[in-house]
Protein backbone atom coordinates (compact mmCIF):
# COMPACT_ATOMS: atom_id res chain seq x y z
CA UNK A 1 0.00 0.00 0.00
CA UNK A 2 2.07 3.27 -0.65
CA UNK A 3 1.06 6.85 1.04
CA UNK A 4 -2.14 8.05 -1.17
CA UNK A 5 -3.90 4.92 -0.46
CA UNK A 6 -2.98 5.27 3.53
CA UNK A 7 -4.08 8.95 3.32
CA UNK A 8 -7.36 7.63 1.46
CA UNK A 9 -8.00 5.15 4.18
CA UNK A 10 -7.51 7.24 6.90
CA UNK A 11 -9.91 10.13 5.42
CA UNK A 12 -12.42 7.41 5.12
CA UNK A 13 -12.19 6.63 8.70
CA UNK A 14 -11.88 10.39 9.41
CA UNK A 15 -15.25 11.44 7.63
CA UNK A 16 -17.04 8.05 8.34
CA UNK A 17 -20.81 8.84 9.49
CA UNK A 18 -20.72 4.68 10.59
CA UNK A 19 -19.38 2.92 12.82
CA UNK A 20 -19.19 0.14 10.41
CA UNK A 21 -17.29 2.58 8.06
CA UNK A 22 -15.37 3.46 10.38
CA UNK A 23 -13.95 0.01 11.79
CA UNK A 24 -13.69 -0.92 7.59
CA UNK A 25 -11.25 1.55 7.22
CA UNK A 26 -9.40 0.25 10.42
CA UNK A 27 -9.28 -3.05 9.56
CA UNK A 28 -7.93 -2.24 6.11
CA UNK A 29 -5.09 0.12 7.43
CA UNK A 30 -3.96 -3.01 9.81
CA UNK A 31 -3.15 -4.88 7.10
CA UNK A 32 -0.68 -2.45 5.96
CA UNK A 33 0.82 -1.19 9.18
CA UNK A 34 5.09 -1.10 8.83
CA UNK A 35 7.41 1.06 10.65
CA UNK A 36 6.17 4.07 8.85
CA UNK A 37 2.47 3.60 9.57
CA UNK A 38 3.13 2.96 13.30
CA UNK A 39 5.37 6.18 13.24
CA UNK A 40 2.00 8.00 11.36
CA UNK A 41 -0.36 6.38 13.34
CA UNK A 42 1.58 8.23 16.93
CA UNK A 43 1.24 11.11 15.17
CA UNK A 44 -1.89 10.79 15.18
CA UNK A 45 -2.33 10.07 18.75
CA UNK A 46 0.01 13.36 19.39
CA UNK A 47 -2.67 15.76 17.26
CA UNK A 48 -5.07 18.08 18.48
CA UNK A 49 -7.77 16.21 16.89
CA UNK A 50 -9.70 13.64 18.88
CA UNK A 51 -10.93 11.57 15.82
CA UNK A 52 -7.26 11.35 14.70
CA UNK A 53 -6.21 10.09 18.37
CA UNK A 54 -8.56 7.43 17.62
CA UNK A 55 -7.70 6.44 14.19
CA UNK A 56 -4.21 5.93 15.48
CA UNK A 57 -5.01 4.06 18.66
CA UNK A 58 -7.61 1.78 16.56
CA UNK A 59 -4.96 0.76 14.05
CA UNK A 60 -2.42 -0.13 16.54
CA UNK A 61 -4.44 -1.45 19.36
CA UNK A 62 -4.66 -5.15 18.17
CA UNK A 63 -1.98 -5.88 15.96
CA UNK A 64 -1.69 -9.22 17.53
CA UNK A 65 2.50 -9.90 17.92
CA UNK A 66 3.37 -7.33 15.90
CA UNK A 67 2.64 -4.33 18.50
CA UNK A 68 5.36 -5.47 20.96
CA UNK A 69 7.81 -3.04 19.93
CA UNK A 70 5.90 -0.21 20.73
CA UNK A 71 3.16 -1.10 22.78
CA UNK A 72 4.98 0.48 25.91
CA UNK A 73 5.08 3.73 24.22
CA UNK A 74 1.60 3.14 22.67
CA UNK A 75 0.35 2.86 26.98
CA UNK A 76 2.38 5.97 27.85
CA UNK A 77 0.06 8.28 25.05
CA UNK A 78 -3.27 6.33 26.16
CA UNK A 79 -2.15 7.15 29.70
CA UNK A 80 -1.76 10.55 28.98
CA UNK A 81 -4.73 10.87 27.45
CA UNK A 82 -6.96 9.43 30.18
CA UNK A 83 -5.24 11.81 32.78
CA UNK A 84 -6.41 14.92 30.34
CA UNK A 85 -9.12 14.16 28.40
CA UNK A 86 -13.13 14.99 29.30
CA UNK A 87 -14.02 13.22 25.71
CA UNK A 88 -15.92 10.22 26.58
CA UNK A 89 -15.29 8.46 22.68
CA UNK A 90 -11.70 9.07 23.57
CA UNK A 91 -11.96 7.50 27.12
CA UNK A 92 -13.46 4.44 25.57
CA UNK A 93 -11.57 4.02 22.92
CA UNK A 94 -8.29 3.95 25.05
CA UNK A 95 -9.78 1.66 27.32
CA UNK A 96 -10.63 -1.04 24.73
CA UNK A 97 -7.10 -0.25 23.46
CA UNK A 98 -5.83 -1.20 27.43
CA UNK A 99 -7.98 -4.34 27.06
CA UNK A 100 -6.73 -5.27 23.84
CA UNK A 101 -3.22 -5.41 25.18
CA UNK A 102 -3.83 -6.72 28.51
CA UNK A 103 -0.94 -9.23 28.63
CA UNK A 104 1.74 -6.86 28.32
Amino acid sequence: MNHSEVNVLIKKAFKAKYKSNYWNQITKLRTFVNNEMISRCFEMIDSDDVKFKQIGIDVLCQLGNNRESFVESLFDKIFKILRTTSDENLICTSLFAIGHNNQY
